[in-house]
């Protein structure tokens, strides 16, 4: 089994032998002549699969064709008749979301016994069990036994502890087709936080679900894998089998209650979608509720999400007021990717030409991030009437779909670079025919690459994320994490991020600080110029708020083997240090390229000396020459004149005066000092 996959079936084959009369089996026991009493019915014929870790495999077949015996298999339930099963990691298993649960007992006591099973212990025990509790719902009845609970709390309470354990592999078999509406969008969300960790194996019978949910699926058909791929094609491939009309039929039959409105239920998770509005304009911009045939006419959608989606996607089912459905459209079925603007805020217009038909229509707004469902409401009905035409039949809508864009950008070249800037950003005019900062020369960055090189790149105060491009262009294995404080950046980064084809990334709106989850006040000169402060330096400077995060958070959130880190906040470097301090002082994979400025220290309030005094006491610290000095450096001949505490009071008055306004700076490396041991730099 290869590095990357977590479960491989080979050739699995599970066979029950069918007696007629339970007589038969003790009679074919004590036959003298072997005679067979029973008939074999296999439910897997040699099936195989691979899992590889982090992926989600679908499994989909009709009633009978295998897909649970398979699962339970995995799980280590059953044992295959012939093949083998390998598994690599700790498995969770919801066959049935309330197995396992012991009736006698209190949910509490359900909670601890099978955490313990599990291998928890003391504080692990306690926090697991509030963050089920938690999940559950159950405050109120978690010391009450099992068997006075309704099938729902059941369901809570079992999808809790499961989830609970951190599994490396979860096997979910139609788990999501218990409990109510909401409840299995809760069940959804959770599943999808923990998705980064683990790997999972999904049975439905909703094609929507492994459609959305899952990169891969593989379609059983008596107990036979016959095809293994895409949900995309997959499910095509499955649904000829003539299975989809036979489940919708009876799902339609079952399902179907009075009570809910024909355009099915109304959503809304606060906690996730905030500040949403949608409502249709005309060709002006203007708020409308009537519209005549061919108009061009738009729906305008704009919201705010608690965090970035991995799939989102925009939909709009349209009915008319008989209650019949006119059209549906979608973002993922036009393939159109969804780019936030700052701090996960959306705008969207959706604009057609009104061909509809003269009638009253009920539209629908549908946010979905992949299988979960984040909100759901309708918009003001739009009145279409005539325009002395006639009209026959039903239409479909002509649409597009278009993203909100920055509109007052320069795009400069440098080399291989394209970047997009502020045109009236003062501070950026650096850009107009050179780089931003004097730049790391190829000697340095081939000594860097062969020395450690590193897989992960944080570039904190990423401005127009310029710098953090040409540390991706050397290092293109890596992946890249940009922080910025400002939320117009941001919009710039993610632009220039994407015009130079960059893959393997993320854009964080923050302060790196010295503490996480704060509210911060952050300033903007009057220019709004990327030129900005966490204290404005001057009055009449934009006051804004921005979230906190400490580089202990940032790096607690990757898996790299190097990280090569670049700091450049303004005077905010002092508290980046301190908010990775744990982090730092107990590693020695990394590698820091820091800006040191003792009048931007000065105005956040930090003592450049005493900075100064920090780093040497805690790491290796060497000045970063200018390019014009640089030529033929390395990092061992660079921290051959490393600085000392002696080194401090001169080399700070240096700087001062190296520019008029006492305003001189320089970049620093710092480095681990069992990394200079490690690395051999000494």
């Amino acid at each position: 089994m290869s590095k990357n996959v977590v479960v491989e079936a080979r050739d699995v084959t599970k066979t029950y032998k069918l007696y007629e009369k339970p007589t038969d089996r003790v009679k074919e026991v004590f036959s003298p002549f072997k005679k067979k009493y029973h008939k074999e019915f296999k439910a897997l014929s040699k099936a195989s699969l691979t899992l590889k870790k982090g992926e989600a495999l679908g499994i989909i077949g009709r009633n009978g064709d295998g897909k649970s015996t398979l699962l339970k298999i995995i799980a280590g339930v059953l044992t295959p008749t012939f093949g083998s099963v390998t598994t690599k990691g700790r498995i969770a298993a919801i066959l049935e979301v309330t197995s396992g649960l012991k009736a006698e007992l209190t949910g509490m006591e359900n909670i601890r016994l099978n955490l313990k099973i599990n291998g928890y212990k003391g504080n692990e025990i306690r926090k697991k069990t509030e963050t089920v509790i938690e999940f559950a719902e159950l405050d109120d009845f978690i010391n009450q036994p099992v068997k006075t609970y309704s099938s729902g709390m059941k369901s809570r309470l079992g999808f809790g502890i499961v989830t609970s354990i951190e599994p490396d592999i979860l096997l979910l078999d139609e788990v999501l087709a218990v409990g109510d509406f909401v409840f299995q969008q809760k069940c959804l969300s959770k599943i999808k936080s923990m998705r980064k960790s683990m790997s999972v194996v999904f049975v439905s019978h909703s094609m929507n679900s492994i459609r959305l949910f899952c990169d891969r699926a593989i379609v059983l058909n008596k107990g036979s894998v016959v095809y293994d791929g895409i949900p995309d094609d997959a499910i095509p491939f499955y649904l000829e089998q003539g299975e989809l009309q036979k489940k919708q039929r009876g799902v339609n039959q079952l399902s179907h209650k009075p009570s809910i409105p024909f355009y099915g239920n109304l959503f809304h998770n606060k906690n996730v979608v905030r500040n949403i509005s949608h409502f249709w304009i005309n060709n002006s911009g203007e708020r409308i509720t009537q519209s005549h045939t061919g108009n061009d006419i738009g729906l305008s959608i704009s919201f705010q999400l608690s965090y970035s989606p991995k799939n989102l996607i925009v939909g709009l089912p349209i009915w008319n007021s008989k209650e019949e459905y006119i059209s549906g459209i979608a973002t993922d079925i036009d393939k159109v990717k969804l780019i936030p603007l700052a701090d996960n805020r959306y705008e969207i217009l959706f604009k057609h030409t009104n061909i509809l038909n003269p009638e009253i229509y009920i539209s629908v707004v549908s946010l979905y991030d992949g299988a979960e469902c984040l909100y759901r409401g309708c918009t003001k009905h739009l009145d279409v009437i005539n325009n002395n035409s006639r009209f026959f039949g039903y239409v479909t809508l002509n649409h597009a779909w278009e993203g909100k864009s920055i509109k007052s950008g320069k795009t400069y070249r440098f080399d291989d670079i394209m970047l997009t800037i502020d045109g009236n950003d003062f501070g950026g005019k650096m850009y107009d025919g050179k780089s931003s900062y004097e730049e790391l020369n190829n000697t340095l960055y081939n000594d860097i690459k062969k020395r450690f090189n590193p897989d992960e790149i944080i570039d904190i105060g990423a401005n127009y994320g310029y710098t953090g491009i040409v540390f991706k262009r050397k290092f293109p294995n890596a992946h890249l994490t940009l922080v910025e404080a400002c939320p117009s950046l941001c919009e710039y980064i993610a632009m220039n991020i994407q015009q130079n084809k960059i893959k393997e990334y993320e854009i964080i709106n923050a302060i790196c600080a010295e503490k996480p989850d704060l509210d911060r006040n952050f300033a903007l000169n009057p220019l709004g110029s990327q030129d900005n402060r966490v204290l404005g330096e001057n009055k009449g400077w934009k006051i804004i708020q921005a979230t906190t995060v400490t580089l202990d958070k940032l790096l607690a959130n990757t898996n790299g083997e190097f990280y090569f880190i670049k700091i450049d906040t303004q005077g905010y470097e002092k508290q980046v240090f301190e908010g990775g301090l744990k982090f730092l002082s107990s590693n020695s994979n990394w590698f820091i390229k820091t800006e040191f400025a003792p009048h931007w220290l000065k105005s956040q309030g930090t003592n450049p000396i005493g900075f100064l005094h920090f780093l040497i006491e805690n790491f290796a610290v060497a000045e970063l020459p200018l390019r014009p000095r640089f030529i033929g450096d390395s990092i061992k001949y660079l921290f051959k004149s490393r600085l000392t505490l002696s080194d401090v009071d001169g080399f700070v008055e240096y700087l001062q005066k190296h520019n008029k306004n006492r305003r001189g700076w320089c970049d620093l490396i710092v480095m681990p000092k069992g990394g200079m041991e490690r690395y051999e730099l000494f």
